[in-house]
């Protein structure tokens, strides 16, 4: 009965929240579309928003290729929801050639997949939405008031990069009977993809043709058999900027061609690669050949098959298999990270049936059985885990060492153990909250974390409180919510449950480490309220929650950062502040034992809030400096809270025989420091050794320059500091006589970079198998590597893999009509590691 009248009113809810939005205040306005910038094949469109309205202030961007044809104003459909695509020509559709590229709260999008020397026009429209229960945003002009902002531009025209300097010195070595060590010396290219062909002589390979087509990027694997073929049974085997490279899995007694192709991708004008934009590969210079032994005795001719798990409790499997043609068969157990599991030509493995004691073929790849059967009732595993297995058939030589039949594919599964049982009266408790500072100028990063109860998932809801809202809702038993990694942190339109309530995490406990989450952009100053709840999954499938626990929190402050160094003999400082909420003034104070500080000058007025741009300031002092003083920068707020910077120390430079004219530094994008300086003239010198200090006190030895001895011409020098910086960083030159005598020079300070994280999300999901699935990968800091994408059905079958450049931000979208309904694991590998979410497909 509760779930009719829960129904019903959804329903009437459906109907009426519509018609109530549309009577709400009329919607913001986006005003202030800025010119773009642009490359080939990119466009960051960006603008300005003024005073929106009560409801959730949004941004539908309308993207049109005008080249050609007439360009037309988009009208977006009452109460229609656009799915956006920031790749042009893969969003949702409002007239013809009208795609939505961006649909959300922010202000700036990144479009890809332009078309060079084109041209473009962008609407950017004004549409609100908020309810409880039901979305439904409004586009309506109102009043005579245009909610629309119009530009258009053009992309620049081709680049095509020309061919780089080509790599040379391949070299293949045979480790056993079916597996080849790769190495190359790099080119001057940006990459390189590797290539292995069989051929029948070293002739046939000379006429056997490999050369890669320009503008394609090719999908490698190590496995031999399974990357993109480049020419006639040639597979590739490496795509990116690696020199060496283990390829497994080949037929034995094979003679095979290895040979690299240098890359070139298309580049903007700041020197960096263009998404998506063209390729050129180099002609190789040189070819290797290697030939493979045959192994103790031949493979078997046929793998086992149809490998599938028959039953699980928490810590056992039972898994099943058709036995091939060997005499034996080998398999193999790992965590499902897709890793390798592939045995060693020639060796014995010892098995254990309990997963993590038997022989590894590879880190984290366990031998649990070898023999004749075909049955394996694994032990040992964690409870609602996932597992990868793999039977590889075997023959063994007169001497028992084995030959495994590694060029075909093995029989494969995914191995999953049962839930843990519904949590009693034990819940999750001692819910805490600690602060870090913000990884960019607008991320504040708050961290909760809490004690474990008996749940074997977790669930952190969590609103921003506001006079007259309700307390947080209790979860609704047997109600599933949006699957939320603790790794997203942000509280958005994807995570929104209804209510102003967002889901911040709701994940299943992994170990220890799993007792922590966080929130991204959190609003400085403003109040949260979170509730954490444990839960299991009852034989159903469906969540049993048990009693929350709460804790409200105030979203903290920031502190500035400063910086001092020395013009001459007068001290100047500049300083940056990542976020502010009620500030007042700066002032500086000094102190001349870095523990009583006193007020030095007059204090300087912040002016407004702000909560997404860097606040900077600078002050330089008219009294030179005399004796090493500390200095520090207070942030005084209306409401009379005070944040304190770092504390900076300068010490009077002490004269150089050397005239220098300049001591400077800066840090690279990873945190590391290049110093710079120069000399006019110089009288003896013997040698500069540049020092460095994490107090400004203590300072020691980085490294030494030689020096010019005598000279009256510029000399410039220039030193890497090797140790990565991680907390601000003090630097001063330490100038030798060669009669001994040691001068030093002022003191710079230098901060670290702070890397941004690296956000993986898939959406819709649950997502319907009519519609399109979107993949983003946001926050990658190396661009060089590729992104490689890998869909698995949940027996660990391979359905879809796709490649793409790297950029700050990845998007992806792909079709689902060949996706039976289920549950998917989508997996995401680039520079910065591994990252996995689950679809579900209904």
């Amino acid at each position: 009965m509760k779930a009719i009248l829960r129904l019903s009113l959804l329903l009437l809810l459906q109907l009426l929240v519509p018609q109530l939005l549309r009577a709400m205040s009329i919607p913001p306005s986006d005003k202030d579309l800025k010119a773009p910038q642009v490359s080939s094949r990119e466009a960051t469109l960006s603008w300005t928003r003024v005073k929106p309205g009560p409801a959730v202030p949004k941004s539908l961007v309308v993207l049109q290729l005008i080249s050609g044809r007439t360009a037309t104003t988009p009208k977006p459909v009452e109460s229609v929801a656009y799915i956006a695509n920031q790749y042009f020509g893969l969003g949702q559709q409002i007239g013809a050639g009208e795609f939505v590229v961006y649909a959300d709260t922010g202000r700036i999008v990144v479009v890809k997949g332009l078309t060079p020397g084109a041209t473009y026009r962008a609407d950017v429209i004004a549409y609100e939405a908020e309810s409880d229960f039901y979305r439904a945003p409004g586009y309506t002009k109102v009043e005579d008031r245009d909610t629309t902002a119009t530009l258009f531009f053009t992309t620049a025209p081709p680049t095509k990069p020309a061919a780089p300097a080509p790599a040379s010195a391949p070299q293949a070595t045979a480790l056993d009977c079916s597996t080849l060590q790769l190495s190359c010396r790099a080119g001057q290219g940006d990459g390189r993809l590797l290539v292995v062909q069989p051929v029948s002589s070293r002739a046939d390979g000379a006429s056997k043709p490999t050369m890669p087509d320009n503008d394609i990027y090719y999908l490698a694997s190590q496995n031999y058999g399974q990357g993109q073929t480049v020419g006639p049974d040639a597979y590739a085997v490496q795509f990116g900027t690696d020199t060496s490279l283990t390829v497994y899995g080949l037929p034995p007694g094979g003679l095979y061609k290895f040979i690299v192709y240098e890359y070139a991708v298309e580049k903007d004008a700041d020197g960096n690669p263009v998404g998506g934009g063209s390729i050129t590969y180099a002609a190789a210079t040189d070819t290797a050949y290697v030939q493979l032994e045959t192994c103790s005795t031949s493979e078997p001719e046929r793998p086992a098959t149809n490998a599938r798990q028959t039953d699980t409790t928490l810590t056992t499997a039972r898994v099943v298999w058709r036995n091939g043609s060997g005499q034996g068969r080998l398999v193999v157990v790992r965590e499902f990270t897709q890793g390798m599991l592939k045995p060693v030509q020639n060796t014995v493995y010892q098995a254990n049936a309990t997963y993590g004691l038997g022989d590894q073929t590879h880190p984290g790849s366990y031998v649990v059985l070898t023999g004749q059967d075909s049955v394996i009732n694994l032990t040992g595993l964690q409870p609602a885990s996932l597992y990868q297995l793999e039977v590889y058939e075997y023959n063994l030589a007169p001497d028992g060492r084995p030959t495994y039949l590694l060029s075909q594919q093995p029989a494969s599964t995914v191995v999953m153990t049962a839930f843990p049982p519904v949590p009693g009266s034990e819940s999750a408790d001692k819910l805490r909250m600690g602060f870090a500072q913000a990884f960019t100028y607008h991320d504040g990063l708050v961290q909760l974390h809490w004690k474990q109860g008996n749940g074997s998932h977790y669930l952190v809801l969590i609103r921003e409180v506001r006079d007259g809202r309700a307390p947080l809702p209790t979860p609704v038993e047997w109600s599933a919510y949006p699957s939320v990694s603790r790794h997203r942190q942000i509280m958005d339109e994807n995570s929104h449950i209804g209510g102003g309530v967002y889901v911040l995490s709701n994940e299943r406990y992994q170990g220890p480490g799993d007792t922590v989450t966080y929130l991204r952009n959190a609003r400085i100053g403003h109040v949260y309220e979170v509730a954490l709840t444990e839960y299991t999954l009852n034989f159903m499938g469906e969540p049993e929650y048990s009693t929350p626990t709460s804790l409200t929190f105030v979203a903290p402050r920031f502190a500035p950062s400063l910086s001092g160094q020395l013009e001459g003999v007068l001290p100047q400082f500049t300083w940056q502040t990542a976020a502010l909420y009620l500030p007042d003034t700066y002032e500086l104070e000094y102190s001349s034992d870095g523990q009583s500080f006193l007020p030095y000058g007059n204090r300087q007025e912040v002016g407004m809030d702000s909560s997404v741009t860097q606040v900077k300031g600078k002050e330089s002092l008219a009294v030179p400096l005399t004796a090493p003083t500390f200095y520090r920068l207070r942030l005084l707020h209306r409401d009379q809270h005070s944040e304190y910077s770092n504390v900076v120390r300068l010490e009077p430079a002490r004269p150089l025989p050397v005239t220098l004219t300049s001591f400077k530094g800066k840090v690279d994008g990873r945190s590391f420091a290049h110093l710079t300086w120069a000399t006019a003239a110089e009288v003896n010198s013997d040698y500069f050794e540049l020092q460095r200090s994490e107090d400004g006190t203590r300072f020691s030895p980085v490294g030494r320059r030689p020096a010019a001895g005598s000279s009256t011409a510029v000399r410039a020098y220039e030193l890497q500091d090797p140790t990565q910086l991680t907390v601000p960083t003090y630097y001063r030159l330490r100038q030798v006589d060669r009669d001994s005598t040691a001068h030093y020079s002022g003191v710079l300070t230098l901060q670290p970079v702070v890397q941004p994280s690296v956000t993986l999300t898939v959406w819709p999901n649950p997502v319907g198998a009519d519609q399109q699935a979107h993949l983003r990968l946001s926050g990658l800091k190396d661009r060089e590597s590729a992104v490689e994408i890998a869909i698995y059905t949940v027996h660990g079958k391979l359905v879809r893999r796709h490649k793409l450049p790297a950029a700050p931000v990845v998007d992806w979208s792909w079709s689902l009509e060949q996706f039976p309904a289920g549950l998917y694991l989508v997996e995401v590998r680039s520079s910065a590691g591994r990252h996995t979410a689950r679809l579900v497909v209904e």
